[in-house]
């Protein structure tokens, strides 16, 4: 995206993962960026779901290569956007059955 528009996307995109991590059957979300020497960066939004059913209910139904759930706001302020999904098989599943959103560990006492 452009320099001129990371700020927005950084406050949109906080507001789509606080969503996306409480939707049934998540099992993670987050944003990874890579900054360019212009000032513009380049972003990928993971997420992984326990269950193929819990993706459908996100996307809508199971049409998954032509369901953009980057809209509004997040997508207009991509250049180029390329959506994929995936269903997560593994430890992820027992994270999401545990509670965990997408969050990571909860710290212990005396862990910052």
């Amino acid at each position: 995206m452009r320099a001129d528009h990371v700020n927005s996307f950084r406050e949109q995109a906080s507001l789509f993962l606080g969503q996306v991590r409480e939707m049934d059957g998540c099992g993670f979300a987050q944003v990874g960026r890579q900054v360019n020497k212009d000032g513009s960066e380049e972003v990928v939004v993971v997420t992984s779901w326990t269950c193929l059913d819990a993706i459908y209910a996100w996307v809508g139904g199971s049409d998954l290569l032509s369901s953009p759930l980057l809209a509004g706001q997040l997508q207009d302020l991509l250049e180029h956007h390329d959506i994929q999904h995936y269903e997560a098989i593994g430890p992820a599943e027992a994270d999401a059955a545990a509670g965990d959103h997408g969050q990571g560990p909860t710290p212990g006492p005396g862990t910052a």
